[in-house]
Order: structure tokens, then sequence, then C-alpha cells
């Protein structure tokens, strides 16, 4: 009977000292708790990806209301600028013909790349298409100086605006910025950042269909 006791007491010791074992859980082991952390971040990540499509969606629109924007309005083509000479130009002068306007200034170093390759297609395209280049609020000293040194001066058109008002209306802080206008002042491209040569060249030709 003593030996019965001692036995049932030593199993009862051993079940309680297992049970007392740090990090024993029958309902917390390693495994389901990983797969629900697993599960969640699935979750997460289907989430974001949800999220980023809704932004990239949203830009895209954003995009479009801004040149329906511009065009519905006409501001940019009533808007007065200054040309090397100092006379008051408007977008509205070159009514009738497609436009490329781009946004540059020296400090740019995107912007002043793309100068080149304006004048190179302007020059490709003849009077077909007219590029104008709109100086932001930099001196004439500052932005005729440049376009000389570059030799682009006598190559296209080069205006300033004094108050940034043609950036500004772009309603976007992305430097540098060109739209491509057809002859009846549609917006038909709206470029946000630099541009190569080809890029420039195909949608200025897209122009002209």
């Amino acid at each position: 009977m003593k030996e019965l006791v001692f036995i049932l007491a030593l199993v009862i010791i051993i079940l309680v000292g297992v049970l007392l074992i740090p990090g024993f859980d029958t309902e917390e082991t390693a495994g389901p708790v990983g797969e629900e952390i697993g599960m969640e971040e699935v979750s997460r990540v289907g989430d974001t990806t949800g999220a980023a499509d809704e932004v990239e969606d949203a830009n895209t629109k954003q995009v479009q209301m801004d040149t329906q924007s511009l065009k519905l309005s006409g501001g940019i083509f009533d808007m007065e600028f200054v040309d090397y000479d100092g006379n008051a130009v408007h977008l509205s002068d070159l009514s009738g013909k497609p436009l490329v306007v781009n946004s540059w200034a020296k400090w740019c170093p995107f912007c002043v790349r793309e100068l080149p390759d304006f004048a190179s297609v302007q020059e490709e395209l003849g009077d077909s298409v007219v590029f104008v280049a709109i100086n932001r609020q930099e001196s004439l000293s500052k932005a005729k100086g440049y376009t000389d040194d570059l030799g682009l001066t006598d190559k296209m058109i080069f205006w300033r605006d004094p108050d940034d008002r043609f950036y500004k209306n772009l309603g976007h802080p992305s430097m540098p910025q060109t739209l491509f206008i057809k002859r009846d002042g549609t917006i038909n491209f709206h470029k946000r950042g630099v541009m190569t040569r080809e890029e420039v060249l195909g949608q200025a030709r897209a122009l002209l269909n």
C-alpha cells in the first residue's frame, strides 16, 4: 500500500514539474502563433498593394483632371510673359499652331539637359510645331546668358515668367514639366519630369496627326 501511495505521489510531482517548465503552454505553441502572424502579414501586404493601386489610379485621374482644367480655363493661354527683348507675350499669340511648352530654370539640372533636345527637335520639325521654353523667375541675364552659352537662344522661343504663374498653374511640384498642345488648344500630353529626345520627338509628331 505504501508503495502505491509513493508511486502516485511521484507521478503527481513529475506532472506538476512538467507543467511548471518555462515556456510550456499547450495553448500557445510556436506553430499556431507563427501561422497566425504569417496570415496577418499576407493580409497586410495585400492591403498595401491595393492601396498602392488606388494611389496610382488617383494620380492618373489627377493628371487627367489637371490637364482638363487647364484646357477649360484657358488661363495659361492668357498669361502674360516677357520675351528676351522685354516685350509682353502670350501663348494665345501662337494660337492655331501645335505647341510644346516647357517650364525650366537654370538651377534644375534635368531642365537644362532637355533644352538642347527641344531645340534639336524644333529644327527637325521646322515651323510645323512651335517650341516655347518658359523660364521660372530668373533674371534676363541669368536665363539668356545660359541659353546664349548653349547656343540655343535663336533656335527656339524663350520667354521669362517673372511671377512664376505658369508653373504654379500646373498644380504639381515636379520639375521640369512640358505640355504638348494641339492646334485647337487641347492638351494632348502633359509630361512631369525629364524627357529623352526620342520621347520629345514622338510626342511632338503626335500633335500633327
